[in-house]
């Protein structure tokens, strides 16, 4: 399993212009952080890895809650508020141009860690309402070198390669061949893991032909 402090020295060996005198390693960490999200976020999408939670129940008039963990608002998936155990309302995002008075919506909250319901532009009155929320998970971050990213072994190197071609990218370096090569490399590896999945998808499926003949 590759640290932080791996990809980093796989970078610096790759773009070995690029030194710690240029860009220290803890320059580093917020990029390899943010890709890691990326990565993590797009092979949970293309999994279908996706996680229900149901912690959340309304308290009358209260605009606010917490999100659950490892929840960020960008991933969310959907978003419903049960009025009762076979009546789920759909909560739709909305954003700075949203009429809120027109329906029901959720939008960021005073945090990053919160989420607003807004049932046509207030609170929902009512209690104890259960609130599913389901959404793409978010890994862990990274702010040390010594943490290992919450991804397979496997697409580990998806982290590498992305890494190396922004390492190249920076101003400091500019290496204009090899942030190509990089970004190269990683396409290749990426599409190879897409197909992978996409082939284990398809065997999965079983289409089972009915006694008539049709499917």
């Amino acid at each position: 399993m590759a640290t932080v402090a791996q990809i980093i020295s796989f970078a610096r060996e790759v773009i070995p212009q690029a030194t710690t005198a240029i860009i220290a390693d803890a320059l580093c960490i917020p990029h390899i952080n943010d890709i890691a999200i990326e990565e993590y976020l797009k092979l949970g999408q293309l999994e279908d890895y996706i996680t229900t939670d149901k912690s959340i129940t309304t308290v009358a008039n209260q605009i606010e809650y917490d999100l659950p963990n490892k929840c960020s608002l960008k991933n969310i998936e959907s978003v419903k508020v049960y009025i009762s155990a076979d009546y789920p309302v759909e909560y739709e995002l909305a954003d700075n141009t949203t009429d809120l008075s027109c329906g029901n919506y959720y939008r960021y909250g005073s945090l990053k860690t919160k989420i607003k319901l807004l049932n046509y532009g207030v609170a929902i009155s009512a209690a104890g309402l259960e609130v599913e929320i389901e959404y793409y998970p978010t890994p862990t971050a990274l702010t040390l070198v010594t943490q290992t990213p919450e991804l397979d072994e496997l697409y580990h190197s998806l982290i590498k390669y992305r890494f190396a071609n922004r390492l190249a990218s920076f101003k400091e370096v500019v290496d204009i061949d090899a942030a190509n090569h990089w970004q190269a490399e990683y396409d290749n590896y990426w599409n190879a893991i897409s197909a992978d999945m996409n082939r284990k998808k398809n065997k999965a499926v079983k289409t089972i032909k009915n006694v008539y003949g049709g499917w």
